[in-house]
């Protein structure tokens, strides 16, 4: 017997999104309208489409519709031919389960946590997955609710007054970037005052990061806003903000996207202020940026790791992770 799945797309679909849960920090009107664009585009078995810079609003439903379907073709497949014999179990099913809470679709984290699942899943030991999310806090959060094994997170979003949290990997290196418009009458991080300046997501790393440097420098916006990271220079190019920010790995190739979109340039630290923010947490580190011309010009550094919590995973598969990443830079 063949399973004819493309007839079976819309019943599929349709018991999908009755039991997905909603996307965060969107109402029932606009998952609604979500849902169908997504169920359109399957229905019609198009790859998904992405916005501006990587970020794909179809992504935290593509795995789950994965998984369905693959449920659901094992479920006929055991009613054609009977279920497997329990004396010769599938190789697959004696592979250690993992979540892994990255980020936004297409973007850095979430292309670091895929490639660590790549190499997970080729240890032979685990049958790894990776989870879009916000950022670094929601990441934390899933971690605490036993939601997810492992998570990748901002160094300076780990509670540091909490030995729960256990670091497997130091993953990279990053830096805050802050634009404003070429034309901008913002000189300086202490411009930003009453200022509008989209700080990103609630849930992100770079809502926390952003927090601490305008909390560190006393500096107030007159509106502080959440865009994600696919909208944000489209946001400052209209005139929507006066500064957008990034965290992003140090000379990474969107840096350069970001600054095509319209006359833009970056915002740079001088040295009493980064002195500011360095207090905030221990984990920030200085990028003097004085090789490129300016003078007391530095941005703000910070580590991105792979994290686990306490109970999440026992000792011997957390070195059985670190062996597995042992060749990941």
């Amino acid at each position: 017997m063949r399973v004819r799945l493309p007839f079976l797309m819309p019943f599929i679909l349709g018991l999908l999104f009755s039991v997905s849960p909603a996307l965060p920090n969107e109402d029932d009107a606009q998952l609604s309208k979500q849902q169908a664009k997504c169920e359109d585009r399957w229905s019609a078995r198009l790859s998904p489409g992405q916005d501006a810079f990587g970020e794909d609003p179809c992504a935290p439903y593509a795995s789950a519709l994965t998984d369905l379907t693959a449920n659901y073709a094992e479920s006929a497949a055991n009613k054609a031919h009977g279920p497997a014999s329990p004396r010769a179990p599938a190789v697959q099913n004696d592979l250690q389960p993992l979540r892994i809470a990255t980020g936004s679709a297409g973007w850095e984290y979430n292309r670091t946590g895929a490639e660590i699942c790549r190499k997970l899943n080729g240890s032979g030991h685990f049958r790894c997955r990776a989870i879009v999310t916000h950022g670094s806090l929601q990441n934390i959060k899933l971690l605490e609710d036993a939601k997810v094994n492992l998570a990748l997170s901002q160094s300076d979003m780990i509670p540091e007054d909490s030995v729960d949290f256990i670091s497997l990997k130091t993953l990279s290196r990053q830096a805050l970037y802050i634009f404003v418009r070429e034309n901008s009458n913002i000189e300086s991080v202490h411009d930003l005052m009453d200022k509008r300046v989209n700080t990103g997501p609630i849930g992100s790393g770079l809502r926390g990061t952003m927090d601490n440097v305008l909390e560190a420098t006393g500096i107030d916006p007159s509106e502080v806003s959440g865009i994600t990271a696919a909208k944000e220079a489209e946001l400052l190019c209209e005139n929507k903000t006066d500064a957008i920010s990034f965290i992003l790995d140090l000379n990474a190739p969107q840096v350069d996207q970001i600054q095509k979109t319209c006359l833009m340039r970056r915002l740079v630290f001088s040295h009493d202020v980064l002195k500011a923010v360095l207090r905030s947490n221990a984990t920030y580190y200085p990028i003097n940026l004085g090789p490129t011309g300016r003078k007391d010009a530095y941005a703000v550094g910070l580590y991105v790791n792979l994290i686990t919590y306490k109970g999440a995973l026992s000792r011997e598969d957390h070195q059985l992770v670190i062996e597995s990443l042992r060749t990941m830079p």
